[in-house]
């Protein structure tokens, strides 16, 4: 088989080395550097072949499984799961594939919302059908809600909207049976009921967690939902699911909007390694592409027009512990961000791919500030903060960092930046499991890396959903332990106020400001860059799209 990216991963490394002093992360494999292949594979041509002669008009997709346990979208917060659930379930509201601008999806129209802001009338479509064939009303919306809420669900992103839906407080905790503010009006009309008004609770309504799912399929599966049966209205049905290794889903015809083009979505588990070589012997359509492999693919004449590009609405940053030393210290989380060259990291490391981030709210959010400057990169005062907090002989800290090689890697070049000013960072990699328990405030975490993005266009996904004490013990940033608590309370205060804004001008001046407090006074975050990936989309093959939310788009995807 073709070795291409074995070889440049070797070459990443030994480049990586002498740029940074580090040992990289790569593979490893004895080929010469004039190899291009071995007896398992034939010529470039033959691989072109074998794209195009399959002709059974299935889309295969290479990509990590681990995390694909369970098609439940409600109990995690992977995006992975996200998208694959997003082709089996459809959302109140839709966001197109190319503006992430909102459009009815199962509803009619937009919600009806009253004059004071918090009863939003719903109408939806009829004569939609779940893959069982029965027909989509108000009592599955009903139910989806409830059951998004139910404590014995296990939910992971109930923080989406729990605190601004009337009762779900209430359900969470068990004093009530189901969620007061869902109230079914008809078989095709419902009304939810907030405790405030909030601007961008119709833009909640397309998010992935709130796929709605049939109420009768759902409680005939009982504990194999998720397993055995996950039933949407979506446009691909499950055919089969083997938890972590591969899940097949199958065109629905009667789907409301129009049956696909393609017949089947295999999506079989793999590394970012052999989804490569696979990809490059023809046997998958569609596979990531390492940032720090893609100038090599791109320049290569038998890969290059593969080769996609995308930017997210999205971040990438280190997030503190802040109940925790040494990150209880501010003066210690702002030498952090001094100590960090982001210029080197995005144009000398991954060689443009990214942009430095100058803001926490990325690009496209409203609240982003094009005119904010990239955190300084000077490593001299770095080192006088930390001896200013009792750390001039330098310190030592623990990062949990998920075992995927794109966050690896990153996690190397800052590992060696910041030895250059007597910060060892020790790196305990996980598993997407345990990561995920590392997040949260008991997981005991000093520090993870935290990759962000827009399940709803709003600046609250990203300074409510992340800083406000109602949800910071999912996110182990420590901002409302007793180090932070007075600072804490003044933040919640703003935040929830900034929920009720509705003129564009404003909102975009208040998180702005907020947003420059929280990264550039009190330092509760290092932002490192707006993030942005590369991705591999065989020849005959059009309509896969990756999304600026990070989700993938398979379900429009045409294979010549």
């Amino acid at each position: 088989m073709k070795r291409w990216n074995l070889k440049k991963a070797i070459a990443l490394v030994t480049c990586a080395a002498m740029l940074f002093g580090m040992t990289g992360c790569g593979n490893s494999a004895d080929t010469s550097a004039g190899e291009t292949q071995t007896e398992e594979t034939g010529t470039a041509a033959d691989t072109e072949a074998a794209r195009t002669t399959d002709g059974d008009n299935t889309l295969r997709v290479g990509l990590p499984l681990d995390v694909l346990g369970n098609l439940d979208v409600m109990i995690t917060s992977q995006n992975t799961v996200f998208q694959i659930s997003d082709t089996i379930t459809d959302t109140l509201m839709g966001k197109d594939e190319e503006t992430l601008d909102l459009y009815p999806l199962l509803l009619e129209d937009f919600p009806e919302v009253s004059e004071d802001g918090l009863i939003y009338t719903c109408k939806l479509k009829q004569g939609v059908k779940f893959h069982d064939g029965t027909e989509l009303t108000a009592d599955d919306v009903v139910f989806t809600f409830n059951r998004f809420f139910n404590p014995a669900t296990e939910g992971n992103m109930v923080w989406l909207c729990d605190d601004v839906i009337k009762g779900a407080y209430e359900m969470e905790d068990g004093s009530a049976t189901e969620v007061s503010g869902i109230q079914k009006v008809d078989d095709y009309t419902f009304t939810i009921e907030l405790n405030y008004a909030f601007s961008a609770f119709t833009s909640i309504l397309a998010a992935s967690p709130l796929g709605i799912i049939s109420q009768e399929a759902c409680e005939a599966a009982g504990d194999s939902w998720g397993l055995e049966t996950y039933v949407g209205t979506g446009s691909y049905m499950v055919e089969s699911f083997t938890p972590k290794e591969e899940l097949v889903l199958t065109r629905f015809d009667d789907y409301f909007d129009g049956a696909k083009s393609v017949d089947k979505i295999v999506y079989t588990n793999m590394d970012e390694s052999t989804a490569l070589m696979e990809f490059e012997a023809g046997n998958i359509d569609v596979c990531g592409l390492p940032t720090s492999l893609a100038q090599d693919y791109i320049n290569d004449p038998d890969f290059g027009d593969n080769v996609k590009y995308q930017e997210f609405m999205g971040i990438w940053a280190l997030h503190y512990n802040m109940a925790i030393e040494p990150f209880n210290d501010p003066k210690v989380r702002e030498a952090i961000a001094y100590a960090i060259d982001l210029d080197t990291l995005c144009n000398g490391y991954y060689e443009g791919a990214h942009t430095p981030a100058n803001s926490l709210i990325p690009k496209g959010i409203p609240g982003y500030d094009e005119s904010n400057p990239v955190h300084p990169y000077d490593p001299e005062k770095a080192k006088e903060l930390l001896a200013e907090a009792g750390y001039a002989d330098g310190l030592t800290f623990t990062a949990a960092v998920k075992n995927l090689d794109t966050i690896v890697e990153c996690f190397e070049v800052l590992q060696a930046q910041l030895a250059e000013v007597g910060i060892t960072m020790e790196l305990e990699l996980c598993d997407s499991g345990s990561w995920a328990e590392k997040r949260k405030q008991d997981g005991g975490t000093q520090m993870y890396m935290i990759t962000w993005y827009a399940d709803y266009v709003d600046p609250d996904m990203y300074m409510y959903l992340l800083y406000h004490s109602s949800v910071s013990d999912n996110f182990a940033n420590g901002f409302s332990s007793e180090y932070n608590a007075e600072d804490s309370a003044w933040y919640d205060e703003q935040v929830e106020a900034g929920r009720r804004i509705t003129d564009p001008e404003e909102k975009e001046k208040f998180y702005s400001d907020l947003e420059r407090w929280l990264t550039t006074e009190y330092y509760a975050e290092v932002p490192l860059f707006c993030a942005s990936e590369y991705y591999m989309v065989a020849d005959n093959v059009s309509g896969v799209v990756y999304k600026s939310d990070f989700l993938y788009s398979y379900e429009n995807a045409v294979i010549e």
